[in-house]
């Protein structure tokens, strides 16, 4: 545990994680960029043949003399706050260039486990309180903290999937637009689309262990200097970003979290 910032860090392997969810008996994963199904233990064996020697080797078990093998407390605390989670916020950062980044937070009470995969690897953050889970949201995000003095609003039909077609190609905007019932200033859209060099989307999902359910949905866009935001149910609604200003975003993730 980092005393100073109230948190703990840890990593799995992945086959190691699909050994320790099998041995619990757990038949699915809420894992940022994809979803790891396990019917049982034998429909995953090749990732439990990778996580076998690991898991020992790393002493995330352990033989008892009483109970056969017995799970490391923090595999175990892992496998928990999955198995009981009901909701999470499921968090993408898209940038202008380069690749999606996917993040995914599990909260209790005023704690939180933050969960980011990169490859076969799954690192797993305990947050002590709210504060320190917001806290290193926005150092994720690294989204500027100013809100552009304007009384501007832009209205987008699906942004997470809207901005980053523009930013390939906009020659069929007007016509989307027009499609999605939103009136605008076609080129002024476009430019300030253009501007943007980040869209980050937060997501408020329901977990039932079967299918997932959105509950809310809170889009940020940003350029060098200035950060936008709206309020979406879902990714077919169109969503009216105005200028936001740090407190009000951190208000809004507290909401979410």
């Amino acid at each position: 545990m980092d005393s100073t910032s109230g948190t703990f860090q840890f990593q799995l392997t992945l086959a190691e994680l699909s050994w320790l969810a099998g041995s619990f008996g757990m038949t699915r994963l809420p894992l940022p960029e994809k979803s790891l199904s396990m019917t049982t233990p034998q429909s995953v064996q090749a990732e439990l043949d990778k996580g076998s020697t690991s898991r020992i080797t790393r002493g995330l078990i352990q033989r008892s003399a009483s109970f056969g093998w017995q799970v490391d407390r923090l595999p175990s605390a892992i496998i928990r706050w999955f198995s009981t989670a009901e909701s999470l916020l499921r968090v993408e950062r898209i940038p202008k260039n380069g690749t999606a980044h996917h993040m995914h937070i599990f909260t209790m009470d005023q704690q939180g486990m933050s969960v980011e995969m990169d490859g076969d690897s799954v690192t797993f953050i305990f947050h002590e309180a709210r504060s320190t889970m917001i806290d290193s949201l926005w150092k994720w995000l690294n989204l500027p903290t100013f809100a552009k003095k304007t009384e501007a609003v832009y209205q987008l039909p699906q942004p997470p999937i809207f901005i980053p077609a523009v930013w390939e190609d906009s020659k069929f905007v007007e016509e989307i637009l027009k499609t999605a019932g939103i009136k605008v200033k076609v080129k002024e859209t476009i430019a300030w689309v253009n501007s943007l060099e980040t869209i980050a989307v937060l997501s408020k999902v329901h977990l039932d262990g079967k299918e997932d359910s959105l509950i809310n949905q809170f889009v940020i866009c940003a350029n060098k200097k200035f950060t936008w935001a709206g309020n979406g149910g879902d990714n077919n609604e169109n969503v009216s970003f105005v200028p936001m200003t740090m407190k009000k975003i951190t208000t809004t993730m507290d909401d979410l979290l």
